[in-house]
């Protein structure tokens, strides 16, 4: 399951993953951002993983980058801190990262919030 909290005075979208992560759980995360007309422009989120097991992952990764698309379309600017302490997890989640990277689009890998939520506040595009 994805646990879905946009922090309003933070500004942050924490997404904290729990349990077992299929397909489907990602696809329903990312309809949700998608519709979701409360999110800012400039979009910061915090992608908790520390405690999730992904089925399926390179689906998953396929089925990210198709709603990364859409969500390029959408925000103005995306930045995207990814909690992984994990090696395997970490390896995967480096590699959607390479595949990631676009212009308006940044993810980096963290082992704590703190060092995530520090990471956010950096203004790294002039769109910021």
């Amino acid at each position: 399951m994805i646990y879905y909290n946009f922090n309003q005075q933070q500004k942050i979208l924490f997404l904290d993953y729990q349990g077992i992560i299929t397909t489907i759980d990602i696809a329903y995360n990312f309809e949700k951002i998608l519709s979701d007309t409360n999110l800012p422009r400039i979009l910061h989120i915090i992608q908790n993983e520390v405690n999730a097991e992904f089925i399926g992952t390179n689906m998953n990764i396929n089925k990210a980058l198709y709603y990364n698309e859409k969500l390029m379309q959408k925000f103005d600017l995306i930045k995207v801190a990814i909690i992984q302490i994990e090696p395997v997890s970490t390896a995967y989640s480096m590699l959607f990262k390479d595949l990631s990277q676009k212009q308006n689009y940044f993810i980096e890998i963290f082992s704590t919030q703190q060092t995530a939520i520090e990471w956010l506040k950096v203004r790294i595009s002039d769109k910021e």
